[in-house]
């Protein structure tokens, strides 16, 4: 859906202007199941030196870096219209964006293995920004499960590190395509208490609106957070 990819670019992007503010750099990203979506990286890569992707699918681990880029186009012209950036053109974002994915190749990982990332080339304690978009609670069927992953994740989080989360919130399902995949009906207040409970703070958080036809129940939460 349109306006929900929207919502969600502003989020992600507003988030790495939050980190620029705080660090006034640009920090080195480590992105747990990235995917064949770039969206995510493309709102928020300029707070992005270095990237490492990673994928459990090896098919999508070659599609990050093979898929026609210009398939981003529309998102690129809804970034630019949304923030003008720096006087940059959607082909400067699409230019970007394509030597940011092939910088290094694709990493392949499970959470519910160790080790985690294969080659095992990611140190605990080392990632200045840690992101994942909608992995963890749409991969586990309790809570229990989704912060247990989740756990092993944040390891890697390096001190004063950063994380970026999407998340589905109050939802019990999503729809792949005539498929319902579920989704273990988390509050946001379980993370919040999983934050604090590994000294992690958030620092913002954007909420989706309900809209109708959305291929999930409940809503989502994206958030900023950074370790103590």
């Amino acid at each position: 859906m349109w306006q929900d990819n929207v919502e969600l670019l502003s989020a992600y992007f507003l988030a790495a202007e939050k980190i620029l503010d705080h660090e006034d750099r640009r920090l080195s990203l480590v992105d747990i199941s990235t995917g064949p979506c770039l969206a995510p990286l493309m709102a928020t890569m300029r707070c992005i030196d270095h990237a490492q992707l990673s994928d459990f699918d090896q098919s999508n681990r070659e599609r990050i870096v093979t898929s026609d880029i210009q398939y981003w186009r529309e998102y690129a012209k809804e970034l630019v219209r949304l923030f003008p950036i720096q006087n940059l053109s959607a082909d400067d974002l699409l230019i970007q964006l394509d030597l940011l994915r092939k910088e290094r190749e694709p990493l392949n990982v499970d959470l519910r293995r160790s080790p985690i990332f294969f080659p095992d080339i990611v140190g605990l304690q080392s990632v200045e920004l840690l992101s994942m978009h909608f992995v963890v609670d749409s991969i586990s069927r309790t809570a229990e499960e989704c912060f247990e992953l989740l756990s092993k994740a944040v390891e890697f989080m390096s001190p004063r590190g950063w994380l970026l989360l999407s998340a589905l919130i109050g939802s019990e399902g999503w729809q792949l395509g005539d498929e319902t995949e579920p989704s273990p009906n988390l509050a946001e207040t379980q993370f919040d208490e999983f934050f604090e409970k590994h000294s992690i703070e958030v620092v913002t958080r954007a909420r989706s609106v309900h809209k109708p036809k959305q291929i999930y129940d409940g809503c989502w939460t994206v958030f900023l957070a950074k370790r103590r």
